[in-house]
């Protein structure tokens, strides 16, 4: 019997416990290493579009202070048609993480690596 009521209990336990399935979020990144491919989810935090075309996506805070930075290459933006009008928006990024003067970023060249994230 004692064995009976210690398995209820261990099954009603596990039952409230919750299950995170959550991705991570841009400061995971700190983590990886430089040539890995990683994925997060986070809210853009600012928008910088350089004379040149290019864009960049800063995550966590602002430039200097950001956990990482998305860049979009004047060559490939028109692959990202509005993207610096997602400022505060919530989005999920896959990609090689590189290393730019002690500054994590990801170079996106293709569609799929960047996406609007449900709420």
């Amino acid at each position: 019997m004692q064995k009976i009521h210690t398995l209820v209990f261990a099954l009603a336990s596990m039952a409230i416990l919750p299950i995170s399935h959550a991705e991570p979020d841009s400061s995971a990144t700190k983590q990886a290493a430089v040539g890995e491919t990683v994925s997060f989810v986070d809210v853009i935090r600012e928008v910088v579009v350089k004379p040149s075309g290019t864009i960049f996506l800063n995550f966590g805070a602002k430039y200097p202070d950001e956990s990482i930075t998305i860049i979009v290459m004047q060559e490939t933006r028109p692959r990202f048609p509005q993207i610096e009008k997602w400022l505060g928006k919530k989005v999920r990024v896959s990609g090689e993480l590189s290393d730019y003067k002690g500054h994590r970023r990801i170079i996106l060249r293709e569609k799929d690596q960047i996406a609007l994230a449900s709420e």
